[in-house]
């Protein structure tokens, strides 16, 4: 029989996203070549819709639907399972094992999936007590602490770019895409890219509004993206758990609505902290609002009593980023253009939710991929 003639890929976007693809293609397929392609990439801190280097960092499930969030739920699970065994077998990822404490109110029907189905290691209780000494109401509150972790971003996708080498590789700076036809048209001309990829793996963020430009039948597509806008404060401290209250009320002061604030701290294990935080869909305005900076410090005081005024925090910066959102949540589908000139798997939309999807993403973007490789996906975790 003839020898397969080996493939060659190209993924668009070195966020976390695209960074986790490309490996698990490469440890999945026997290419013969792949690029990552993106004009930011591990190290870089100066675009805010790139936000890798700006998140949070740590699992904890977005979740808010488990029976119509099903798929959802299977990409943090798998992620949630690698992340937890790499903490302890590979040390240079930048993964600790942590503590989280999580505060919902009641009714207990309420609480997260990963809590009422005891999915996550280490599951109890927190006591009135405790509650009642985070300055939150136990009739209204209740508490619950897991292990879990938080990836060192800057340390993490510096891994993942360190292992795709590895594996042979290729991560190439490049211009934006605006029309991708015709970009990867010039850059096979200009030997930028050595071939025509056989499969398009499109991680690009909210970059997706120009990727898919070009492409026809995505016209509506381009509609359901959108922005969703963070902000971060980081303190040079450390704490031996995270911390996490959801459904915080109206904030006078900040002009922020019930359900867009929450109030976090995501210690990692470089001996700083982060602390959050808002979701605001739609706003594209990358400002930090020094209001909502002092809004985010003074929750942290209230509820850790490790911080009990804002002035105990030593605060290094502040930073607002714009995380790529997507109405009907992430798309992870294989789509061919130009009666099959292009292949692409898409790959974007995941919202603040790219780091504890990552591998479950990768998953299914490796099974997908087969169709375009002629080959059975042999990746070792299965959607």
């Amino acid at each position: 029989m003839p020898r397969k003639e080996k493939k060659n890929v190209v993924v668009i976007g070195a966020g976390v996203s695209g960074l986790t693809s490309a490996l698990v293609l490469l440890e999945t397929y026997n290419l013969n070549s792949l690029y990552v392609i993106s004009s930011e990439l591990p190290g870089d801190t100066h675009a805010h819709d790139y936000t890798s280097p700006w998140a949070g960092g740590n699992w904890m499930s977005f979740v808010k639907d488990p029976v119509k969030e099903k798929k959802q739920i299977k990409y943090d699970a798998i992620t949630y399972r690698i992340l937890m065994n790499m903490a302890d077998t590979v040390k240079e990822a930048g993964i600790r094992k942590i503590k989280a404490k999580i505060f919902c109110k009641k009714p207990e029907e309420s609480l997260p999936w990963y809590i009422s189905e005891g999915f996550v290691e280490n599951i109890s209780m927190i006591s009135p007590t405790e509650v009642k000494q985070r300055n939150l109401d136990p009739a209204v509150f209740i508490g619950y602490e897991y292990d879990t972790v938080t990836v060192t971003p800057v340390i993490y996708c510096h891994y993942l770019r360190n292992r795709i080498e590895k594996l042979g590789g290729k991560i190439l700076r490049t211009p934006k895409i605006d029309h991708l036809r015709q970009y990867l048209k010039d850059a096979v001309a200009s030997k930028l890219l050595p071939y025509k990829p056989d499969l398009i793996v499109n991680c690009s963020g909210l970059g997706a509004i120009k990727v898919l430009s070009d492409l026809p039948g995505e016209k509506e597509e381009i509609k359901k993206i959108y922005p969703v806008k963070g902000q971060i404060v980081v303190i040079q401290q450390d704490l031996p758990y995270q911390l996490c209250v959801d459904n915080l009320p109206d904030d006078a002061a900040t002009g922020i609505q019930e359900g867009v604030q929450f109030s976090h701290i995501f210690p990692r294990g470089d001996g700083y902290s982060i602390m959050g935080g808002i979701m605001v869909p739609n706003d594209w305005s990358n400002t930090v609002s020094p209001k909502v900076s002092e809004s985010i410090m003074n929750n942290i005081a209230r509820f850790v009593p490790e911080f009990s005024t804002k002035e105990n925090m030593h605060k290094l910066y502040d930073y607002a980023a714009l995380r790529p959102g997507r109405k009907g949540g992430v798309r992870v589908e294989y789509k061919e253009y130009y009666g099959g000139e292009l292949k692409i798997v898409h790959n974007y939309g995941i919202g603040g939710a790219g780091y504890q999807a990552s591998y479950g993403l990768s998953a299914e973007v490796a099974q997908l991929a087969s169709k375009a490789l002629g080959a059975p996906s042999k990746c070792p975790f299965k959607l």
